[in-house]
């Protein structure tokens, strides 16, 4: 029996709402005021810092639309079982 199998269109590229592309130019010209905003920073002491973008819920606490159910409005996951008992902490997106 023959199967009736209709190809699946491909999904369409679209930039999420509320965010944006950058192209040529425009990044180069960002990349340029962030350097120079950066190098004011840096000639008055401020060493350069990354932070993550996952932090524990517990410490996001009040920033939550619902503590009591702490995956309901964020990206939120729990971590797996921690070896030697007891479970992972709540992680979100900050």
């Amino acid at each position: 029996m023959a199967k009736d199998t209709k190809k699946q269109p491909r999904p369409k590229a679209e930039t999420p709402k509320g965010f944006r592309d950058y192209f040529g130019a425009d990044v180069t010209e960002r990349k340029q005021m962030l350097d120079r905003i950066a190098a004011v920073y840096h000639r008055h002491g401020f060493d350069p810092l990354e932070t993550s973008a996952v932090e524990t819920v517990e410490a996001l606490g009040k920033f939550l639309p619902d503590v009591d159910r702490p995956n309901a409005g964020v990206f939120a996951w729990q971590e797996a079982d921690v070896p030697g008992g007891g479970s992972g902490d709540w992680m979100a997106l900050r």
